[in-house]
């Protein structure tokens, strides 16, 4: 079967690479446009990232319908409010201060897409924070590439010195959970991952 991934995401493609999976990555058609001022509980932030997920692959996989499209997004929950990439650098640090020493929410919306059916629904994992010094956010910043981060942070990266634990899927909060997608391929009536690897 052929498979793309409608993600700009180098971490998802890590995933996916990492367990042999082959597949073509594309830029998502749609970048969805996130209203983060409004409040927002769990439910509100699931739905949220289920839509964005459906968003960013229903354009190519139209088009293409024998084609499997897998697309995702990944937000993070926090005090009733989505936090997706920073904006800004003080947009980064106005998030990570809202996030040191709580525990938050990462939620990653997947969606597969085939034969003009979409699979969709999401994983959620807490993640406890410790904090940082302000010399020590400093480095963080500069090292962390912040920006193209859901809530400035990746956990496989430097900002895993401020996780203290994680309760869920670990590969959700790197943004590709590899249990739902399976499921979800599954659901398509399709070769489970390890199907399409073997």
């Amino acid at each position: 079967m052929e498979v793309v991934l409608a993600s700009r995401s180098p971490r998802r493609r890590e995933v996916l690479r990492s367990i042999g999976l082959n597949f073509r990555a594309i830029d998502p058609e749609t970048d969805f446009a996130p209203g983060y001022s409004q409040p927002v509980d769990r439910d509100g932030a699931v739905r949220f990232a289920c839509d964005a997920a459906r968003s960013k692959g229903e354009g190519y996989a139209r088009l293409h319908p024998e084609v499997v499209v897998i697309s995702a997004d990944t937000i993070v929950h926090a005090d009733g409010r989505i936090y997706g990439k920073p904006a800004s650098l003080d947009d980064a640090r106005a998030t990570l201060h809202k996030l040191y020493d709580c525990t938050h929410l990462v939620v990653t919306g997947l969606a597969v897409h085939y034969r003009s059916e979409c699979r969709c629904d999401a994983e959620c994992t807490e993640v406890t924070f410790g904090s940082l010094t302000p010399a020590e956010e400093d480095i963080y910043i500069g090292k962390a590439q912040v920006m193209d981060k859901a809530g400035s942070y990746a956990i496989q990266g430097v900002g895993g010195v401020l996780v203290q634990g994680i309760s869920g899927d670990y590969f959700n909060v790197v943004g590709m959970p590899l249990n739902l997608l399976d499921r979800l391929l599954k659901e398509c009536g399709l070769p489970g991952l390890l199907g399409a690897i073997g």
